[in-house]
């Protein structure tokens, strides 16, 4: 194997012995090495997006060959560089460490005392074994310690040897569904952001246009009575008429009268006079419904909520999952 690290005149240290505290200008530089290789460029192909599971393995194989042992805390990431693993996938793991464990004793459970495996041939000896093992706990929960025979005893080892297998596949699967799902929210991330923002400028638009035709709907009785005003005025106004007695008729108490014009009573005809009535009957229900007759903006929808904290969900979720380093040209 060729020596790696400063010693053989790289700009890095040895990635045997790199750690979570290897800083990232010297994961650069050895990341710049790792693209530049033939073999790394070989397995890459002309791709340009993520790698296949079975290409990293190939890199991690290739680096194997060249004295680089990945330290447990490193991978090699989608995009093909050395990078740390997430540090939520070791808690997932040991979560599902519990939860196996959990479930082994729930199926060890189901075939009575361990002793009665152990090949104890009375059945009555192996239940009685049981009972001070169990204690008050049996009592509390009201269980009843089974006799073992033939026929339970089988049952029982076929359940135990199911809660183990349980156990273990959740043990040994979480790790990777752990992984997927935090990669799959990364993926998912801006897509749903995207989404939610979309559908927020969508209800911008919508209020922008209900109060739109709100104020075009509280103005229109406004022009009708202008217009109805103006044709009724052209219909019955009359030339303006002045009637006097002549000179000295002020003397005996005679005054000038109008008639006609802007004076005739008949100027504005019932149905403008109604028209105007009705607008103001109107106008005395919207302002005892205190303005409840305007659009309410800023509302939002409970798919526009859900898609919301799906974005915000998943922001956080791809925050806790692996770096991802752009590709680049290999030097």
């Amino acid at each position: 194997m060729a020596a790696m690290g400063y010693s053989a005149g790289q700009p890095f240290g040895d990635p045997n012995q790199f750690t979570r505290s290897t800083g990232e200008d010297e994961l650069d530089r050895a990341n710049q090495w790792l693209r530049s290789q033939p073999w790394w460029t070989q397995i890459r192909g002309a791709g340009t997006g993520d790698l296949t599971k079975q290409q990293r393995a190939e890199i991690e194989h290739q680096l194997a060959v060249h004295g680089v042992d990945l330290p447990e805390e490193f991978h090699i990431d989608e995009g093909g560089n050395l990078n740390q693993k997430s540090r939520v996938k070791g808690r997932i793991v040991k979560g599902a460490l519990i939860g196996g464990a959990a479930l082994t004793g729930a199926g060890l459970a189901g075939i009575g005392p361990l002793a009665g495996i152990g090949g104890a041939a009375g059945g009555t000896t192996a239940a009685a074994s049981a009972a001070p093992a169990l204690g008050s706990e049996a009592s509390i929960l009201g269980a009843t310690v089974p006799t073992i025979t033939g026929s339970n005893l089988a049952g029982g080892i076929i359940a135990g040897g199911g809660g183990l297998a349980a156990g273990g596949g959740t043990a040994a699967g979480a790790a990777g569904v752990g992984s997927r799902i935090l990669s799959t929210a990364q993926k998912l991330a801006p897509v749903l952001g995207e989404a939610s923002a979309s559908r927020q400028q969508a209800n911008q638009a919508r209020d922008v246009g209900n109060l739109n035709r709100f104020q075009i709907q509280e103005s229109l009785p406004a022009r009708r009575l202008a217009t109805s005003t103006r044709a009724s005025m052209v219909a019955n106004r009359t030339p303006t008429v002045a009637q006097w007695g002549g000179p000295g008729s002020g003397l005996r108490g005679e005054t000038v009268k109008f008639t006609g014009g802007f004076s005739n009573p008949d100027l504005y005809n019932a149905d403008t006079r109604a028209l105007a009535d009705d607008i103001t009957h109107q106008n005395l229900l919207k302002h005892l419904r205190h303005g409840e007759d305007v659009p309410e903006v800023g509302r939002e929808g409970a798919f526009d909520k859900i898609l919301g904290g799906a974005a915000t969900g998943a922001s956080i979720l791809g925050a806790f999952g692996p770096r991802r380093r752009p590709v680049t040209t290999p030097y």
